[in-house]
């Protein structure tokens, strides 16, 4: 992440004649030890569209996976992790599975601990 937001940076500032750093602070990454945090993980970046009152569904923003996860579009690109996968036997049925998991209640404190993370 280092060398490729470096590479940005040096790209951007050449061709707008500027300099400094593109982002304020450092990259930060935190370790995902669990499944579960994992989907909480997915369940956080697939609904912050919706927390930043961009759109009223996860499945309306653009950039998101979740219309592929819930079956309503195909993505060939997309690498689904083990976990995921494992959420049912069948497209249909992960899919479904996985739409519940997004839309169910947020145990509290998941948000703190996911943000904390950051």
């Amino acid at each position: 992440m280092k060398r490729i937001a470096g590479r940005q940076t040096r790209l951007v500032n050449k061709v707008e004649k500027r300099s400094g750093s593109l982002w304020e602070g450092r990259y930060k990454s935190s370790p995902i030890s669990t499944n579960e945090y994992l989907l909480a993980c997915c369940r956080y970046v697939e609904l912050n569209p919706v927390r930043a009152g961009m759109v009223a569904e996860p499945g309306e923003y653009r950039w998101s996976s979740y219309r592929t996860k819930v079956g309503q579009e195909s993505e060939e690109c997309l690498d689904f992790d083990p976990y995921y996968m494992g959420l049912a036997h069948t497209k249909r049925k992960r899919a479904d599975k996985y739409a519940e998991w997004i839309k169910g209640t947020i145990p509290e404190g998941e948000l703190l601990l996911i943000r904390q993370s950051l």
